[in-house]
């Protein structure tokens, strides 16, 4: 299963759950696995802060990021990264963000993903 979430919650994910990390950037004390093919551009992002556009966003990610790529590829990618493990990707920001945009992305081809659900 492909989860997603983000860097604040990372102490309370399960340890049978493999964190990837999608974002421009690490935070400072993370040592994880890392899929630099589903983060945005600096470009994409930064007109983001800029325009606070979601719809924009959207677009401008999936025309130069997502359009690239083929989800089964991702998907089976993501699974040798972790050996086979559930995996949860990962960013900086609780609300609006890319990982939304990738789950949207992988559920409309048919893979399983999903927001992780904490108990707290």
């Amino acid at each position: 299963m492909i989860y997603t979430s983000y860097y604040a919650k990372l102490k309370k994910l399960p340890n049978t759950i493999i964190p990837i990390g999608i974002s421009i950037g690490k935070p400072k004390g993370i040592n994880i696995l890392w899929y630099p093919k589903l983060q945005p551009t600096h470009k994409i992002l930064y007109k983001y802060k800029l325009d606070k556009n979601e719809a924009e966003y959207e677009k401008e990610y999936v025309k130069c990021i997502l359009s690239t790529l083929h989800p089964n590829t991702v998907k089976n990618e993501l699974m040798e990264l972790s050996n086979g493990n559930d995996v949860c990707l990962m960013c900086y920001e609780k609300g609006f963000c890319h990982r939304r945009i990738v789950t949207k992305w992988l559920q409309e081809h048919g893979i399983p993903c999903e927001e992780y659900q904490w108990s707290d």
